[in-house]
């Protein structure tokens, strides 16, 4: 029997294990800016920092993700991005 991972279990494994931790508490655990921080070590600016550019990293892996199973709503979604401002955004 094969098991297939869920594309946000993926992209949750990518990311650095400190960065997997705070998402899981801030977002699925719901513990405050401050109780993340205090339970990692961190100052608050610095989960902040580090739950914002997890988020920005897991975006774009489920939009690409959602590109490959087919959803051209995602494929514009993430095409808007990149000429809003985002990475590879052109000048």
């Amino acid at each position: 029997m094969i098991l297939r991972q869920s594309p946000d279990s993926r992209a949750l494994d990518q990311l650095k294990p400190v960065d997997k931790t705070i998402v899981v508490m801030s977002d699925l655990e719901g513990l405050s800016d401050k109780e993340t921080a205090a339970a990692l070590g961190l100052t608050v600016s610095a989960a902040k920092t580090r739950l914002h550019r997890a988020r920005l990293f897991l975006r774009g892996k489920l939009a690409v993700a959602l590109e490959h199973l087919g959803n051209p709503q995602a494929k514009d979604r993430h095409d808007g991005e990149n000429k809003i401002g985002g990475r590879g955004a052109q000048s």
